[in-house]
């Protein structure tokens, strides 16, 4: 049993000890964001309960075990009856009709992965007059009055990375940035943070394009790249699979690779282990979901969450490598993980 389930199984264990909420939610590396509150009570029922996560898609690995993170939080409680999964694949009025249909069916609370911000004012509103608490898990949406809102990444993940290329490069130097998708506003999130935490450092990004975080779009931007001049001091990574391809492309190239951040991305951390690189990664849990179900048992059981909340979970390093990598596990398991030991084995078997 990983560090992260052994908390969480506590931790549940205290807060629904003879079936009454006892203490807060423990909803890890997520951080309340001001002082505004759910009204206590103000969706208290009884249960069991049925819950629905409105999904874009399983069209990677991330997302993959995001719905199966949560799908496993949910078995492992009891107070759940059932947790339905809607795809909605990237369409933002297919997302409108799914929060629709469920709010029809009256499903006891919707978690939602947001595609768009903006648009589900008036199905969130519909919602409390339901009494059916909706929580965003996605850019947090200051316009619409979620019950809550969740999330990871942007400014703050950006700036861990730029952080640790500042303290590895004392004297400055030159670094290439390996951006997401064009326009995309966490790429932009992503970017802006990093370019604040090397300001004044003496650290010039030389070169910058977009790798569409992933692995296929990344590689032959990087090997281009590669073959095409001087190599910088170090590559920033925006995160995803990216950073596993720029050191696929130095080892086949027969290059030394150079300093690179990357995400929690166990492929990532095998090269890093096996190749005994120093490197680092930020997260951006696809746990997140499962974790977030803690947050909508406290609604439910009428208590009250704040309603917004940041996850910044610690950097992965050299120092806490061990405590993260899953050798047993194939690369497209993420970190960190609420999945158990053998979850992880059955999951992503090697």
């Amino acid at each position: 049993m990983t560090k992260l389930k052994q908390l969480l199984t506590a931790t549940t264990a205290l807060a629904f000890a003879g079936g009454v909420a006892l203490a807060e939610p423990d909803l890890l590396w997520f951080e309340a964001q001001g002082d505004a509150m759910t009204e206590a009570g103000a969706f208290k029922k009884d249960g069991p309960w049925t819950v629905a996560l409105v999904f874009p898609d399983l069209s990677n690995s991330w997302r993959v075990q995001a719905v199966e993170e949560a799908r496993s939080a949910a078995a492992a409680d009891e107070r759940f009856e059932d947790l339905i999964v809607t795809n909605y694949q990237e369409d933002v009025s297919v997302m409108i009709s799914d929060v629709e249909d469920m709010l029809a069916r009256g499903v006891d609370a919707i978690m939602i992965h947001t595609g768009q911000i903006g648009l589900l004012n008036e199905q969130v509103e519909k919602a409390k007059e339901l009494g059916i608490p909706v929580i965003n898990f996605g850019q947090i949406d200051p316009d619409i009055d979620y019950a809550s809102q969740m999330w990871a990444g942007g400014e703050s993940y950006g700036r861990t990375g730029g952080e640790w290329l500042v303290e590895k490069l004392p004297d400055g130097g030159e670094v290439w940035a390996l951006r997401g998708i064009a326009g995309h506003s966490e790429d932009v999130a992503r970017y802006n943070g990093m370019s604040a935490a090397i300001d004044g450092a003496g650290i010039e990004v030389t070169r910058e394009d977009y790798g569409a975080w992933s692995y296929e779009g990344s590689k032959p931007l990087c090997e281009s790249w590669v073959l095409s001049g001087d190599l910088p001091d170090a590559i920033w990574s925006g995160g995803a699979d990216m950073t596993r391809a720029c050191l696929d492309v130095f080892a086949e190239l027969g290059i030394e690779p150079i300093l690179m951040t990357g995400e929690g991305n166990n492929g990532l951390m095998r090269q890093w282990s096996e190749m005994g690189l120093d490197s680092m990664a930020a997260s951006f849990p696809p746990s997140m979901f499962a974790v977030g179900l803690n947050g909508v048992a406290e609604l439910l059981d009428g208590g009250q969450l704040a309603k917004s909340y940041w996850a910044e979970p610690e950097a992965i390093t050299n120092d806490n490598l061990a405590e993260y990598y899953h050798p047993e596990a194939n690369d497209n398991l993420w970190v960190p993980t609420t999945l158990t030991s053998e979850q992880i084995s059955e999951l992503f078997p090697r």
